[in-house]
């Protein structure tokens, strides 16, 4: 059985760990607001990230340093 754990306010001190059955969670209804996500603009978004400082800046020449990951048929844990 799948068991995911679900804390109702992350950041708190005093944070309670749940666990839920994944059927549980297929019956939760979702709080998250779809309109919020539907009406972001790409400056909106821009904007987030920017002032975002777990979020690097990263110029057009740091970009081009990746290098994509290799194709992989499984992922092993």
């Amino acid at each position: 059985m799948f068991y995911m754990i679900l804390s109702p306010k992350l950041g708190e001190i005093n944070m309670v760990y749940v666990r839920v059955s994944f059927d549980e969670i297929k019956k939760m209804q979702s709080r998250t607001d779809p309109d919020i996500f539907i009406n972001l603009s790409e400056a909106d978004i821009n904007r987030s990230t920017l002032s975002d400082p777990d979020i690097p800046n990263l110029t057009e020449d740091e970009l081009k340093e990746f290098q994509p990951l290799p194709k992989c048929s499984s992922i092993i844990f």
